[in-house]
C-alpha cells in the first residue's frame, strides 16, 4: 500500500472495502444464509481517521445494504490512534454512535499502549503478532501476552491474538485466557464470499 498512501488513496480504498463487505453481508442475508461470524472486522488506515465524511458514508451504506451495524467491527491500529489521540477519540465515538464495534489493532506495538487504552473506548484489544509468534519458546512473550489479557479484562474488553498459525499455538493462547484468535490455525485467507 505504499503507493496508495503516497497518493492519498487509502481513504478511497477503505471506503471500497467497507462497501464490498456490507454488500457481501447483504447478499448473504438476501440468500437466507446465516452469517458465518458474529461480526466482520474491517481494518482502516490512519488516513481514514481524518476523513470527516466517513461517518456519513458509513451511515449511508449501512442503510443502503440494510446491515445491522452491530455485525461490523472497525479496526484501527494503536500507532494511528496514538499519533492523533483526540481525532481517534472522535472517530471512536462516531463509530460507536453508529452501533459498530471497535478494535484497537496491533496492541503493544506502540510506546504508550497502557496510558492510551484508558482513553479509547474500544471493544477489543488485538494483541500484536510479534508477541504471539514465538509464544511457545519465549517466556518473556508469554508474560507480555498474559499481562495484555489481564489488562483487557480489567477494562472489560475482549482480547484477540494475531498470528495464531498452529494448533499448538491456538491451544496456548486459549490457555493464557485470550478470548479470540486470528491466523492460519483458525482459517486460511480466502475471498469473503467463500467464508
Amino acid at each position: 500500500f505504499p503507493a496508495a498512501e503516497r497518493y492519498n488513496l487509502m481513504p478511497h480504498l477503505d471506503r471500497w472495502v467497507i462497501e464490498a463487505v456490507l454488500k457481501q453481508m447483504a447478499a448473504w442475508q438476501t440468500a437466507g444464509r446465516p452469517l458465518p461470524f458474529s461480526h466482520l472486522a474491517v481494518n482502516l488506515s490512519g488516513a481514514s481517521l481524518d476523513d470527516g465524511d466517513l461517518a456519513a458514508f458509513l451511515r449511508e451504506k449501512l442503510a443502503e445494504y440494510r446491515v445491522d451495524p452491530h455485525r461490523l467491527c472497525i479496526e484501527i491500529t494503536e500507532s494511528c490512534a496514538v499519533a492523533n489521540p483526540e481525532r481517534a477519540k472522535e472517530f471512536i465515538a462516531m463509530v460507536r454512535g453508529l452501533g459498530a464495534a471497535l478494535s484497537l489493532d496491533d496492541f503493544g506495538s506502540g510506546l504508550s499502549s497502557f496510558g492510551y487504552l484508558k482513553r479509547f473506548q474500544v471493544d477489543y484489544l488485538k494483541i500484536d503478532g510479534q508477541f504471539v509468534l514465538n509464544l511457545e519458546r519465549d517466556k518473556a512473550d508469554r508474560s507480555v501476552v498474559e499481562a495484555m489479557v489481564s489488562l483487557a479484562r480489567a477494562h472489560e474488553l475482549a482480547s484477540i491474538a494475531e498470528f495464531v498459525a498452529t494448533p499448538a499455538l491456538r491451544q496456548m493462547v486459549a490457555d493464557l485466557g485470550v478470548d479470540y484468535a486470528q491466523g492460519y490455525a483458525i482459517h486460511q485467507p480466502s475471498p469473503l464470499a467463500q467464508a
